[in-house]
């Protein structure tokens, strides 16, 4: 891994950075081609680029920045919207802090993330949301809906240094300005019960994802279970959990329907919910590499029971695609989803599809390629923009070298479609010397503004990311 050297492929303060060197520009335009992605920016003497020409157009605001202190090694980003005051630009931040590798203990950390009016970052102070003397894995977080100042953050847990079993673990936490308090008892509540779940084949959980329903009383947690002690593959659950962090009912296999293979360990579950139907879609991805699938199933919760209706044959049309790592969102305007997954094209190279899917989560339209790039393009991410109406998807990619990653992003209209329709789009969000990886974002609707955060040099790094029309 280098050292952290680099800087954003895009600068704010000029027009265009390419290959991590900087070109600035007091005025006019500069055109910059690099592989096969074209941008023209212009500079609007207010230290943000304004698109170019074309209209619609990406551009960072201000310089990325340290989120953690440097201190601790820090990986597996979240990060969520999380405010009720349209005046203020507010998000909060999870990742996971401290090195399993030395044989330490480490623990999930959460801190606010904010910019005053102006997009002046505020300092914040982190806060240790998980127990001490645990080894965490994978933090997940949702907001409540209707205040969305109140989180709920997800995690899997194994005593430290004892040998046990992985749990599901989750807490409540409230953002109350620079500060993050934490709402539910003096210990996180255990979200899986192994002894009621069925089958109980082993009692590890792992990899959990989360999503809120739309009046704020429940969550909806999905989590993999191993087929059997040691085993290497995982059956899909799902438990709900309500608003004050109860857990409800038995968790509920997802997965049972016997054409459907064993999950994959190498890539977590996602789901994302649908307010119109009050219906959650979860999508992973099954199967051995070279015949694996991605899937899709609906879940409702009716009479505190979860009932699932899964849909068979999946939704990557080829199974010698390999497709593996995806994630969805929800059009809360237009009542659809998005779903987005890393393929294998070619040897050792990669790209980046889509799918549209019906609030039903039936496919809609083609299945399109995101990015054609094909450099290591993997562990893709997707989040909607309420009111501009657009997706955001980030991913990790190493076009600029064959031996290091930087984080990419493009974005696309409610129907899928590129701005403008063309994968030239792709834009840099960090670049340089430094390995940038494990991409996420949040969207403000407030100051209509991404942050998206990755993991580089140990640290956790943002940048915010503007439509600019």
């Amino acid at each position: 891994m280098r050292s952290e050297t680099g800087r954003g492929g895009w600068q704010a303060v000029a027009c265009v950075a390419a290959l991590a060197t900087f070109f600035f520009v007091n005025s006019g335009c500069k055109l910059t081609t690099f592989g096969n992605i074209t941008t023209t920016s212009t500079s609007t003497g207010d230290g943000t680029s304004d698109g170019g020409s074309s209209g619609s157009r990406p551009h960072l605001q201000g310089d990325p920045f340290n989120v953690t202190d440097g201190t601790r090694a820090a990986s597996s980003p979240v990060v969520v919207y999380a405010s009720q005051n349209t005046a203020e630009r507010a998000y909060v931040a999870f990742w996971e802090d401290g090195s399993v590798s030395s044989g330490l203990s480490n623990v999930i950390t959460g801190k606010p993330v904010r910019f005053d009016s102006n997009g002046t970052r505020l300092e914040t102070v982190g806060v240790q949301v998980s127990s001490s003397n645990r080894l965490v894995r994978n933090p997940a977080v949702a907001a409540r809906e209707g205040d969305k100042n109140e989180l709920f953050v997800v995690w899997e847990e194994t005593p430290f240094p004892s040998t046990g079993p992985r749990s599901i673990m989750g807490r409540r936490v409230r953002r109350e300005g620079n500060n993050l308090n934490l709402i539910t008892d003096a210990l996180p509540v255990t979200i899986t019960a192994e002894s009621s779940d069925t089958p109980a084949t082993s009692k590890d959980c792992v990899l959990p994802a989360i999503a809120g329903n739309r009046d704020g009383s429940k969550y909806l947690v999905v989590f993999a279970k191993p087929t059997g002690t040691g085993a290497t593959t995982y059956r899909l659950f799902a438990r709900v959990v309500n608003s004050d962090g109860a857990p409800q009912a038995a968790a509920k296999q997802l997965d049972a329907n016997g054409a459907v293979p064993e999950f994959d360990r190498r890539a977590r579950p996602a789901v994302a919910y649908s307010s119109s139907l009050d219906q959650w879609q979860v999508v992973w991805n099954a199967g051995p590499p070279t015949n694996s699938r991605v899937f899709r199933v609906g879940v409702q919760f009716i009479a505190n029971e979860i009932v699932a209706t899964l849909q068979t044959g999946g939704l990557s049309p080829s199974a010698s695609s390999e497709p593996i790592a995806p994630h969805i969102a929800f059009n809360t305007q237009r009542f659809q989803y998005l779903t987005v997954w890393r393929e294998n094209a070619t040897g050792v190279n990669r790209k980046i599809v889509r799918q549209s899917l019906s609030e039903t989560g039936a496919s809609t339209g083609n299945l399109t390629t995101v990015t054609d790039q094909r450099f290591q393009a993997d562990l893709p991410r997707v989040s909607y923009a309420t009111g501009i109406d657009r997706f955001l998807v980030t991913w990790q990619d190493a076009r600029t070298s064959n031996s290091s990653l930087d984080i990419l992003g493009h974005l696309f209209h409610h129907d899928g479609s590129g701005i403008p329709v063309s994968s030239d789009q792709d834009f840099f969000v960090a670049s340089g010397a430094a390995e940038q990886d494990l991409a996420t974002a949040a969207y403000d609707p407030a100051s209509q503004t991404w942050l998206a955060l990755w993991r580089e040099s140990s640290q956790i790094r943002g940048q915010r990311v503007r439509l600019s029309f």
